[in-house]
């Protein structure tokens, strides 16, 4: 709990655990909409190239669930992040 206080900004001076629990959930959610926004600027800027950002989200799901080195191969554990038109 505490690293988690250390990484939200702002988070390190709210004492109520619900309260600091919402404040990390918040932003989550924030940076969640930053990459969404930036991902889709990419997009319109490169439009040649077609995002895979499902594919990117569940290899950051799966290395988080099983570390960078989990026990998958790394042909399975790491989905293709961009397809090259």
């Amino acid at each position: 709990m505490k690293f988690l206080q250390d990484l939200v900004p702002g988070c390190s001076k709210v004492t109520s655990k619900a309260v600091m629990l919402d404040e990390i959930i918040n932003y989550v959610q924030s940076l969640q909409r930053q990459v969404e926004f930036l991902s889709m600027k990419l997009a319109t800027i490169s439009p040649r190239m077609d995002f895979n950002l499902e594919g990117l989200m569940a290899k950051d799901a799966m290395e988080s669930r099983l570390g960078p080195s989990g026990s998958l191969g790394t042909d399975m554990a790491m989905p293709y992040a961009l397809n090259q038109s």
